[in-house]
């Protein structure tokens, strides 16, 4: 259960670490479409007990809202690197579809939902692999590195002193 609600909480941290790396540029719509998803994480983490135990509702809408401001952040990125257009237009479409399921899995009953958010996942993490073949990459490595170093921390603690 724990991983089950663990990998998309990582995943939707990861999927902002890599657009503030490759497409934050600190402006005012990003810092506002950041700070909506704090909200959301926030939300998130609020439903993670009820979905534990068999109420998804919160869990699922806000996920899904994460979901949706990453896919408008890298159309927005989209639109101002033209270099790396291809690249966030299929981030674009990965987060896009998989909110989508997300949300479609609100129709379902809850034992049937994580089936529904198992290929959503599997989608989701696609993505990136799939991108790993583009010639033009817009993200700095030494980003995404401090990235995931603090965030290691903030799950294991910091164990060094």
């Amino acid at each position: 259960m724990f991983a089950g609600l663990f990998v998309p909480v990582w995943w939707v941290w990861r999927g902002f670490a890599w657009y503030a790396s490759g497409f934050g540029t600190g402006d005012r719509m990003t810092q506002a479409a950041l700070c909506l998803g704090m909200v959301g994480v926030a939300a998130l983490a609020s439903g993670v007990d009820g979905a534990a135990h068999g109420d998804s509702d919160v869990f699922v809408a806000s996920y899904a809202s994460l979901l949706v401001i990453l896919a408008a952040l890298y159309a927005r990125g989209a639109l101002r690197q033209r270099g790396a257009r291809r690249l966030a237009a299929m981030q674009v479409a990965g987060y896009g579809i998989g909110a989508t399921l997300w949300l479609a899995s609100l129709g379902l009953d809850e034992d049937l939902r994580p089936v529904v958010w198992t290929a959503a996942m599997l989608l989701l993490i696609a993505v990136p692999v799939a991108l790993l073949r583009q010639p033009a990459h817009a993200f700095r490595a030494e980003h995404i590195a401090d990235r995931y170093g603090v965030f290691t921390i903030i799950v294991l603690g910091d164990r060094s002193s």
